[in-house]
């Protein structure tokens, strides 16, 4: 769960009111926080949601507190007022953004420890350690737009980083500067570098690793440029939203900024200037990226000779803080709630929540809810809001009116069976995510796609079906840990997820695999032919043809006339695909066919 550190006076000066430091335990709780330690000036704070990014920061804390506490109720609006400020993107870029001006920001020394403290905290969970997004604050007055996220070559890129005094290139960035050290992974083996550079050709950022020391935020600072860059657009609204509320609640007034798609057309030799037209223009010697239009003296970027600059129609102005909308029933409320509550009482503890209701009809009530309540997608998200703001201690209890005797689930037993019998075998158990992504079904895997389970609304792309195939996440599992000693023999038994007649049907597997130098079909035969045994199973191997695995050296595994498996060697397309060195032997089985086949044995 994340943990925050919050400057207590602050706090109080945010919230509006002063609090007992022995009554602070109790009122965290309706932020969704427990109070782990309280110092002179500083609460440490452990959020218990981490879904609830908006609640990591003083600002955040404190703007849900004074709805719960009813010091401001309903919903909190923030308005955005349209600027002409502008960001160009190389649509051939891997990564996009979504962008924000803050102006008249009061900013102190806590207020910038909150700003960097929720920025590391996204980037690490949402961003998932800056691969899906990294998000730069910048000084708006040291920038000049309109700017430009674009590629360009390690060599060329050259600027101050942020807290160093010397001008480095791209690649001393990613050897010398801690931000670069921990994370050039995300950039090393790339011919290009993503950079930011404004309308003079300066480089402010090379995200995902550092901003430039010239543009970065300090007391003094009035005006705020935010960018949210990455491959993720969900997350990236999220941590735009988030920090673009954070900032209004210091004051600061929000602006737009217009993010385009760029590409790129040939004029021969030339390149014309985008602001007048002109083929007068020079390339800046120090910057391969950006040229001098000598007829109106624009300075903008390009990517190579011989290219220039053409804006895309599709263009997104942003931050989007819109309040959202959700139709909830009343007598669902109660329902999962418990309680008998009355129209009226609904309505006061959804005001106390930052709701705000728009319409009441019959049994449904229409609310908008705060945009940065990314949180909130079913009808029992409401109600627990709502629960919260009557109080957990003032639910009454009530008896229990069935009593029963708890015992294992048979299938949870046989899991545990089955565990048992491939560790006793040198085999490492594992457990993985539910959630992956077609890429990783299909595409690594060298099959043909199909139909299979997807979310409506997904966080992620790479979180947005539901697997029906375990050896992926067995071969996810090898790519990441091939630096660790082999041979490797690791298992899973999890939950696929299949359709049948057009209904999601949860059904248990079992994968297991050996992954060595010279690993085969050899290798993982006699562990299947052993797991079986052990299970008082007869079974045959018949010869079939599977696009994972290597023709000749893969077979269908079948118990009693029923094919209830495969075993094989996976294809070398699908190893490098994954980017595993070493050959993978693998076998799956459908655990409840097993199961179904073994009760009958045992009775």
């Amino acid at each position: 769960m994340p943990k925050i550190e919050i400057n207590i006076e602050d706090f109080f000066n945010l919230l509006g009111k002063r609090i007992e430091k022995n009554e602070l335990e109790k009122i965290f709780e309706y932020a969704k926080s427990e109070v782990e330690e309280i110092s002179n000036e500083i609460v440490k704070i452990e959020i218990k949601d981490t879904n609830r990014p908006d609640l990591w920061s003083t600002e955040g804390l404190a703007r849900e507190l004074r709805g719960r506490l009813k010091l401001e109720r309903g919903l909190p609006k923030y308005s955005v007022k349209k600027s002409n400020y502008k960001v160009f993107v190389d649509s051939k870029l891997d990564r996009t953004t979504v962008c924000a001006v803050v102006e008249n920001v009061k900013l102190n020394s806590e207020a910038l420890k909150q700003v960097i403290q929720i920025q590391e905290k996204i980037a690490t969970s949402f961003g998932r350690n800056r691969k899906e997004v990294a998000i730069g604050v910048y000084d708006k007055d040291k920038i000049n737009f309109p700017l430009f996220f674009i590629g360009e070559r390690p060599e060329n890129i050259r600027f101050v980083p942020l807290d160093f005094d010397k001008e480095m290139n791209a690649i001393e960035i990613l050897e010398k500067h801690p931000k670069g050290i921990e994370y050039r992974n995300l950039l090393e083996g790339k011919e290009k570098y993503p950079i930011f550079v404004d309308s003079k050709g300066k480089i402010i950022s090379m995200p995902p690793i550092i901003n430039s020391d010239d543009t970065k935020v300090t007391e003094n600072t009035k005006n705020v440029f935010i960018e949210c860059s990455g491959t993720n657009n969900r997350a990236m609204e999220l941590a735009l939203i988030v920090l673009v509320a954070l900032l209004a609640e210091r004051k600061g007034a929000i602006r737009s900024v217009e993010v385009a798609k760029i590409e790129f057309e040939r004029f021969g030799e030339r390149i014309k200037c985008i602001s007048c037209g002109s083929d007068k223009v020079n390339l800046i010697p120090w910057l391969g990226c950006v040229y001098e239009c000598k007829s109106c003296g624009a300075k903008l970027p390009i990517v190579e000779k011989g290219k220039n600059l053409k804006i895309v129609k599709d263009s997104i102005i942003t931050p989007n803080t819109k309040p959202k909308k959700i139709i909830v029933e009343l007598s669902y409320i109660n329902k999962i709630s418990g309680l008998d509550l009355k129209l009226n009482e609904i309505k006061n503890l959804l005001l106390n929540a930052r709701y705000e209701i728009k319409r009441v009809s019959n049994d449904k009530l229409e609310l908008l809810y705060p945009c940065y309540r990314f949180d909130i997608m079913h009808q029992r998200d409401v109600v627990e809001d709502i629960l919260i703001s009557y109080g957990f201690d003032n639910i009454p209890p009530k008896d229990i009116k069935l009593y029963t005797i708890g015992s294992e689930i048979p299938i949870e037993k046989f899991k545990n069976e089955m565990a048992e019998i491939l560790i006793g075998l040198g085999f490492q158990e594992i457990m993985s995510y539910m959630l992956t992504s077609k890429k990783n079904l299909f595409e690594k895997m060298n099959r043909k796609e199909k139909e299979i389970v997807e979310i409506e609304n997904p966080i992620s792309e790479n979180w947005s079906v539901f697997r029906d195939f375990l050896v992926p996440s067995i071969l996810e599992f090898i790519s990441l840990n091939q630096h660790v000693a082999h041979p490797q023999k690791i298992f899973e038994i999890g939950t696929c997820v299949i359709l049948e007649d057009k209904e999601a049907k949860d059904i248990e597997k079992l994968s297991a695999a050996i992954s060595d130098t010279k690993a085969g079909y050899e290798d993982i035969a006699p562990c299947l032919d052993a797991f079986l045994r052990n299970l008082k199973l007869k079974y045959e191997l018949i010869p079939t043809i599977n696009e994972s695995f290597i023709e000749g050296r893969v077979a269908k595994i079948v118990v009693e006339k029923k094919e209830v498996g495969i075993i094989g060697e996976l294809n070398p397309y699908v190893l490098e695909k994954w980017n595993i060195v070493f050959p993978v032997a693998a076998f799956e089985i459908n655990v409840n066919e097993i199961l179904s086949l073994v009760s009958k044995i045992r009775k």
